[in-house]
C-alpha cells in the first residue's frame, strides 16, 4: 500500500521551536497538505503572519499586512523538513530503500528493531550509513551519518497516533550538524485530521489580485 492510497489529505495546528548558536524561534500555524497534487499550504499565525505555498520545485511566500509576495524557484522539489520527514512515516522502512539504500544488517531485541542502511553509491562522498529504530511498528528515531561515521542528523519521534495501521508522531525533535555548527528544532502537531476534507479557502487560496510576485531563483 502506498503512501497515496493511506490518506488524501491532512491538516493540524502546530508549533515549531527552533534553535541555533544560541539564538531561538518560535513559529505557530496551521498546516494543510493534499495528497494527489502533493500541495504543502502553511499559514505561519506567529511571529509573523504569512502564507507558504509548496508544489513542484516553487514555493511562494505571501505577507497579508504588507501585501507582499515572492515566488522561490529551485532546481529541485520545494520541501519543508519538517513536514517530508512525517510522510516518512507513511513508508516502508521510511523510504530508504525506495532512494537506493540498501540494507545492511539488523538487529531485533525485544518489540525494538535496528536496521543499518548503506547509502547509495551517487550519494557515499556525502553521506554515510542511516540507522532505523522501530519499537513496536513505531518509529522512533532516524539517523543520518556522514561518510566518517559522524552523526550528521537525528530526528525522534514520540506520541504516537494510530492511524491506518501506521503511527504518525505529534512530536518530532530533529538535531542537525555542519562543520562546527549545530542546530535543533522540535515540532509539535496538534489535532491532526487525516482524509478530512480540506477547507474551501484553503483548497482554493489564491494571493488577492493586484499583489505583485517577485520570482527569486536559487
Amino acid at each position: 500500500m502506498g503512501q497515496a492510497d493511506i490518506f488524501k489529505t491532512f491538516m493540524a495546528d502546530f508549533s515549531r521551536e527552533y534553535l541555533a548558536q544560541k539564538k531561538s524561534e518560535t513559529v505557530t500555524g496551521k498546516i494543510f497538505y493534499e495528497a494527489d497534487s502533493n500541495k504543502l499550504l502553511i499559514e505561519v499565525e506567529k511571529p509573523l503572519h504569512q502564507w507558504m505555498i509548496l508544489q513542484a520545485n516553487e514555493t511562494l511566500v505571501y505577507y497579508p499586512e504588507t501585501k507582499q509576495a515572492f515566488r522561490l524557484i529551485s532546481k529541485v522539489e520545494a520541501v519543508m523538513p519538517f513536514f517530508k520527514i512525517i510522510l516518512g512515516c507513511f513508508k516502508e522502512d521510511f523510504g530508504l530503500a525506495q532512494q537506493g539504500y540498501t540494507l545492511a544488517h539488523y538487529e531485533k531485541k525485544g518489540s525494538v528493531l535496528l536496521s543499518t542502511w548503506n547509502p547509495p553509491k551517487n550519494l557515499s562522498k556525502l553521506v554515510g550509513e542511516a540507522i532505523l529504530e522501530y519499537d513496536a511498528n513505531k518509529l522512533m528515531r532516524i539517523e543520518h551519518k556522514t561518510p566518517k561515521g559522524n552523526l550528521l542528523s537525528r530526528a525522534v519521534f514520540k506520541q504516537h497516533t494510530p492511524f491506518s495501521g501506521y503511527f504518525f508522531p505529534l512530536e518530532v525533535t530533529f538535531s542537525y550538524r555542519s562543520n562546527q555548527d549545530s542546530a535543533e528544532e522540535k515540532v509539535v502537531y496538534i489535532r491532526p485530521q487525516f482524509n478530512a476534507p480540506l477547507p474551501a479557502e484553503i483548497k482554493e487560496f489564491k494571493i488577492p489580485p493586484g499583489v505583485k510576485v517577485k520570482d527569486i531563483e536559487w
